[in-house]
């Protein structure tokens, strides 16, 4: 079964997402979020697909230090390899107080023949080497019994550490915090937490996320984005600064990346009916459902695709956005 770490999965993106997720085939997802109670409530949903799931708090305004924490427990290397340490240890220790006493024989009866052998020289030289050559043979071969069997439980040591380490197959990320464009222009610790909560707090997790699967030569990178980040629009700047930030990341990571064989996909929606945008009236030619959003990031996912537009759409009308020269864009009061 294929692991999923989900960050921000209480969001409706999120949500629809896993569903069409969990409809492919069954995963078991790591569900990150702020609140608990909702992410066990999507636990109950996500196993009726037989997808197995964990929760765990996770926060943008979290500690690099900690989201690295939450990183290395979500791969399996956290509390779990703490008490797989534990018992290895007592395992060594057992088979050591195994070997022990067999050793501490081994070296009583071989001092007694020697005391022997000692003492038999004088009478009978050749009855002496006869009995220290059976003695030596019966140690060594007592002495390789206990070698093999100290390697044959090392090897099961071994194969324990290797089943309790777990890994992950893929990254989604669907956090996102639009903020007042407003209240930020006046109040910069508003600017702040909008950055903080769509670019500079991910950074720990994707960046842990970018080296393990590099080393793993394997992995795919997911992040929702936004349109808003193609270009700067007098009514959402800060937003769209955060998201233009994370685009221009992804972008990069795509890069350095490919020849390890990690797929990293920017997902960038455009209107999608979701309350962080229910106060608007929005045009519904252009509006997604976030069934919709949700079908196109799977479809993406399965194509390995670098770039995911939903609805397709907003491809082209950004196409269109980007090429307005910039002394007619300042003039327009567009989306």
């Amino acid at each position: 079964m294929r692991r999923m770490l989900v960050l921000g999965a209480t969001s409706e993106i999120a949500i629809a997402t896993l569903h069409e997720f969990a409809k492919e085939e069954p995963w078991h997802m790591i569900l990150c979020g702020r609140n608990l109670s909702e992410l066990e409530k999507l636990k109950t949903k996500l196993e009726s697909y037989k997808c197995t799931c964990e929760v765990k708090h996770y926060d943008t305004s979290m500690s690099a230090a900690e989201q690295l924490q939450l990183f290395n427990e979500c791969l399996g290397q956290g509390t779990n390899a703490q008490q797989t340490k534990v018992q290895n240890n007592a395992l060594a220790t057992t088979q050591t107080n195994k070997v022990n006493p067999l050793a501490a024989t081994q070296t009583t009866e071989f001092n007694a023949l020697a005391t022997a052998t000692t003492t038999a020289v004088n009478s009978s030289a050749a009855a002496t080497t006869t009995a220290v050559n059976s003695s030596a043979t019966a140690s060594t071969t007592a002495y390789n019994a206990a070698a093999k069997d100290i390697a044959k439980q090392s090897m099961q040591v071994s194969e324990r550490q290797s089943s309790q380490f777990i890994g992950l197959d893929a990254l989604f990320c669907s956090v996102g915090y639009l903020g007042d464009q407003k209240r930020a222009e006046q109040d910069i610790r508003e600017c702040d937490l909008i950055m903080q909560a769509n670019f500079n707090g991910l950074l720990p997790m994707l960046t842990a996320t970018a080296q393990f699967f590099k080393q793993q030569r394997s992995g795919s990178i997911m992040v929702v984005s936004s349109v808003a980040g193609e270009r700067g629009r007098c009514s959402n700047y800060c937003y769209g600064s955060s998201k233009a930030a994370m685009t221009a990341f992804l972008s990069g990571m795509r890069c350095s990346l490919l020849p390890y064989n990690v797929h990293v996909m920017t997902i960038k929606p455009g209107y999608v009916a979701t309350r962080m945008v229910a106060h608007k009236k929005l045009p519904p030619y252009i509006t997604a459902s976030t069934q919709r959003v949700a079908k196109d990031i799977v479809k993406g996912f399965k194509r390995r695709s670098s770039v995911v537009y939903t609805m397709w759409l907003w491809r082209y009308i950004m196409g269109v956005v980007r090429l307005i020269p910039e002394f007619i864009f300042k003039r327009l009061n567009m989306f």
